[in-house]
């Protein structure tokens, strides 16, 4: 069936819900009928070439186990899990001061339950600044909290073990909106700019900054650059369940003990076969892309080459981009942190090229994109070139320049949540599947989006073509818009 008579046919159906419940009070309402899952493509098979298709899972809070409707989508669409919340620092860490007590009784569950099922699961997250006991770096001696922080690293990891195939070693370093003023959250300090702020790019710019035009210009490889200065550090020491790992480890100065380093190293030595991720949102801002990408190439000690290293060989060996989308014109009342005002799927891609410049994987771990009432073909337009940007950058860029038969640097692409009530922020109705749990438009999109694209928003088919997703490595002088280039004077590309 083409996606127009699907899309036709959910609207119909949508149209006579709506007639039936206005029926008199004495008539029966007949219930909404649920999409067969046999009438739906499944995700993780659609994508198989490509990328796994992972979810969130919980057994609490909004995504438990108790909704048989959300576990069929799960395992009907996805082939990869990650804990919501459940292995996050206060939740295997219980207590009032240090050293606590653990708890993994939930964790656990979820995992046997993953197994069981067919599913591979992610970590997240070893250590974090929020849902953490305080008392966890709550200590004036440096020593004593990088103690403290190989302690909860090597525990956690030495518990779960092989059982999870990659780990959120650190969760949100840098600060939120990246080095800029204005994009601050409450717990961010200001003085950390420090200069910062003097670097702006403009989002979803198609020409490379000139020398003529330094305010558009990053400092790529400025040596006296210091991303350090972009570290969080919070304002409110006494937040319950705030931890503050930089100030505990004095994380600011150039010296060898930096706890970003300390992290990865101890999840190394812990398990080295674990791909170790470095997790973090707003990375399609420019200001915090370009913090990142100086942090985990510091860490990894990467000078600027033609071949970068594999993974293999790094200390960081992945970036997780958050990707908690908006569409124009949404907002969020009291939404915690300040979010850009909307996402450009262009600035998506030169944040994957550029971190894959580094020979690290990248994955899209925390997808939604925040909609509302009305938005329905918006949002579902939006994933589909966000989705037709991975497909194309899966396949060409493999850490085999000369080949598309090696590995993906695309590693997953993880969404955040099953159906619009399991989200974070249902209000913005940002998932795949709606409260009934049946397909959106945005299902459609994600399962085809080239022919969504074609039959729906064809200005935005060929978006990517142009882009050279095999060009590995960036020139000095290069902007983050690889376009194909010309082809040699003897013809060919």
């Amino acid at each position: 069936m083409k996606l127009a008579k699907k899309l036709a046919l959910l609207a119909g159906s949508a149209l006579l819900v709506l007639a039936l419940a206005s029926c008199p009070s004495g008539d029966p309402v007949p219930p909404v009928e649920l999409v067969p899952l046999a009438d739906m493509p499944r995700l993780f098979e659609v994508y198989a070439d490509y990328f796994p298709i992972g979810n969130i899972i919980a057994n609490r809070h909004r995504n438990d186990f108790t909704n048989s409707r959300r576990i069929d989508l799960l395992r009907h669409h996805f082939n990869l899990l990650t804990a919501e919340n459940e292995m996050k620092p206060n939740e295997v860490r219980t207590g009032s001061a240090y050293p606590g007590n653990w708890n993994f009784g939930s964790a656990d569950a979820l995992i046997t339950w993953a197994g069981n099922n067919g599913f591979d699961f992610h970590g997240h997250t070893l250590a974090w600044h929020s849902q953490s006991p305080r008392w966890l770096a709550q200590t004036s001696n440096a020593a004593d909290a990088e103690t403290r922080l190989r302690y909860h690293i090597r525990y956690v990891m030495n518990h779960f073990g092989n059982r999870v195939e990659s780990w959120d070693v650190l969760n949100e370093v840098i600060m939120s909106g990246g080095p800029g003023a204005g994009d601050l959250d409450m717990d961010d300090n200001p003085l950390n700019l420090d200069g910062f702020h003097l670097y702006t790019e403009t989002p979803g710019m198609t020409v490379p900054p000139t020398a003529a035009n330094p305010a558009t210009t990053f400092p790529w490889e400025d040596p006296s650059w210091n991303w350090r200065r972009a570290l969080r550090a919070h304002t409110i020491p006494d937040h319950p369940s705030y931890t503050n790992w930089p100030a505990a480890i004095n994380a600011r100065t150039n010296n060898a003990s930096c706890f970003v380093r300390i992290a990865f190293e101890e999840a190394r030595d812990v398990k080295p076969g674990l791909i170790r991720y470095y997790n973090d949102y707003n990375l399609n801002i420019p200001r915090k892309r370009f913090a990142v990408y100086r942090m985990v190439r510091d860490i990894n000690n990467l000078a600027f080459g033609s071949s970068p290293p594999p993974p293999e060989e790094l200390l960081i060996q992945a970036i997780g981009m958050q990707a908690h989308y908006w569409l124009p014109g949404v907002t969020l009342p009291n939404a915690p942190g300040t979010r850009p005002a909307w996402v450009h799927p262009r600035d998506v891609r030169d944040s994957m090229v550029r971190f894959a410049s580094l020979g690290v994987y990248v994955s899209i771990t925390e997808l939604d994109i925040f909609a509302g009432a009305g938005r329905e073909m918006d949002q579902a337009v939006m994933y589909a070139r966000l989705f037709n940007l991975f497909r194309q950058f899966a396949l060409e860029r493999r850490f085999d320049a000369n080949t598309l038969d090696d590995r993906s640097v695309l590693r997953r692409v993880s969404i955040w949540g099953v159906d619009d009530p399991a989200s974070w922020m249902p209000v913005r109705t940002p998932l795949l599947f709606d409260a009934r749990g049946n397909p959106k438009m945005a299902f459609w999109a994600v399962a085809n989006p080239r022919e969504f694209l074609a039959e729906n928003a064809p200005e935005y088919l060929t978006e990517f073509d142009a882009d050279c997703f095999r060009c590995f490595n960036l020139p000095r002088t290069c902007d983050v818009t690889l376009i194909r280039p010309p082809p040699p004077a003897g013809g060919g590309e």
